[in-house]
């Protein structure tokens, strides 16, 4: 995997291609803030499914939606 390292201000002005780049090529990207590291854009494809906790799963609701409060009760 390719690591590329791109300052924020130009980011902010080429995330769409930036973005391209994570998806098409698995392009990691360090961005810089003030010449020093500050975080990485990586592929979603390198995160561990297990780091991430389901909190609501949508997939179950029937097609109509559910309401806000019953969203946030899922969340208690």
């Amino acid at each position: 995997m390719k690591t590329k390292s791109i300052g924020i201000k130009d980011l902010r002005h080429s995330i769409a291609s930036v973005a391209d780049e994570v998806e098409q090529k698995n392009t990691v990207f360090q961005v810089l803030r003030r010449s020093r590291p500050s975080f990485k854009i990586v592929p979603i494809s390198t995160v561990v499914e297990e780091e991430w906790e389901t909190v609501v799963d949508f997939t179950t609701e029937k097609n109509d939606g559910m309401s806000v409060q019953d969203a946030l009760n899922t969340l208690e």
